[in-house]
């Protein structure tokens, strides 16, 4: 039982470290060039604020049903210990139905421990979830850094593959507030092996288009179940 209390401890200590994170990666986010999505540092900050409200709350709850619940725990399993190997099972069954209502007890002492913080958890969530997804895009615009365009800030970018004369070329579609980009994702043999060769993803900058040239955008679908968004 205690286990489950280490439980909730590992959550309150990921959501420190969601934060620490997020500390580190927003700038880093900015520095490569994302200058859209001003809401990511007043939500991490109103976050954090919730958080230090919570965080005192729930490590007060969680030393209270720890110090209540874990004695009641030990002398449950002491008195387990007294039980004679082979004993009838309706003579058991007083102590399975103690044991059943601590359980029980237990989950809603968690699930009290966890309500102070479990809004802030939802949102850190939500946060890291999309800087996750722009972090992922970084290494994607080295071939566009070296051209990026003064003031030019990137907005947002999705895998996407580009079908030229039937040839399908996998990639990342990325959009500035200047630019259409499409970065092919080519993989480059670096070592040849007897069976396998070894190989690494090679970001390459194929179509470069300033937005003010785009004079129309056509969009489709292709697919019965699975669709394909054709741009």
């Amino acid at each position: 039982q205690e286990a489950q209390y280490q439980a909730v401890e590992k959550e309150i200590a990921q959501i420190e470290e969601a934060f620490a994170s997020l500390a580190n990666q927003i700038p880093e986010l900015r520095r490569a060039g994302f200058g859209f999505r001003k809401h990511l540092e007043p939500t991490t900050t109103n976050l954090q604020n919730q958080w230090m409200q919570a965080r005192p709350q729930a490590h007060a709850l969680l030393a209270r049903y720890r110090q209540e619940d874990l004695p009641r725990v030990e002398a449950l399993a002491a008195a387990a210990h007294t039980l004679p190997h082979g004993i009838d099972a309706s003579r058991a069954e007083p102590f399975k139905r103690q044991l059943d209502g601590l359980d029980r007890e237990m989950d809603g002492h968690r699930a009290q421990i966890r309500k102070p913080y479990e809004t802030v958890r939802a949102g850190l969530d939500k946060m890291v979830a999309e800087v996750k997804t722009l972090t992922d895009l970084v290494p994607k615009l080295e071939p566009v850094a070296a051209r990026r365009i003064p003031g030019e800030s990137f907005v947002d970018g999705v895998a996407a593959t580009l079908i030229n004369d039937n040839v399908k070329l996998d990639g990342f579609l990325i959009l500035s507030d200047q630019r259409l980009l499409w970065v092919h994702a080519k993989q480059v043999v670096v070592e040849k092996g007897l069976i396998f060769d070894s190989k690494k993803t090679v970001f390459e900058l194929q179509i470069d288009e300033l937005l003010g040239n785009l004079t129309r955008v056509a969009e489709s679908e292709k697919g019965l179940i699975f669709k394909d968004e054709i741009l």
